[in-house]
């Protein structure tokens, strides 16, 4: 069983084939890959609770100390997100993860309620590798 999630085993979080995986499964597999996940795949989800997008970012972030200073920021390696049709999104949670993703080149957000004028400017200023 530890074999399996093995966060080396996956670098790319696919759930969108399983529409109905609950929360606890998918947090499970976010902590177990921990910060090894390069993609993630959500789309589909509608039903995907805020609470839950924030804690598989938390379990995909490292911590990077900002230099001479004591504080650290969390971030993933993430460089490609979709979160297609996940309606129950909220503009909080979108942007808790937009913060944390320096890396992405790939930002699917189709269908999402949770944008605003806001949104993209944290996109502009937080992912300036987005393609």
């Amino acid at each position: 069983m530890s074999l399996v999630f093995d966060g080396q085993l996956w670098t790319d979080l696919d759930v969108r084939p399983f529409p109905k995986m609950p929360a606890s499964q998918l947090m499970h597999i976010a902590k177990s890959a921990g910060p090894f996940v390069k993609t993630l795949d959500v789309s589909g989800h509608a039903s995907l609770l805020p609470s839950t997008l924030q804690t598989v970012i938390d379990s995909l972030s490292l911590q990077f100390h900002s230099g001479a200073s004591v504080s650290t920021t969390a971030r993933t390696p993430l460089t490609s997100v979709d979160l297609t049709g996940c309606s129950t999104l909220t503009t909080n949670a979108l942007h808790y993860l937009l913060r944390r993703c320096p890396a992405l080149t790939v930002l699917k957000m189709r269908a999402l309620g949770a944008v605003t004028n806001e949104t993209c400017e944290i996109v502009y200023k937080s992912c300036n590798k987005i393609e």
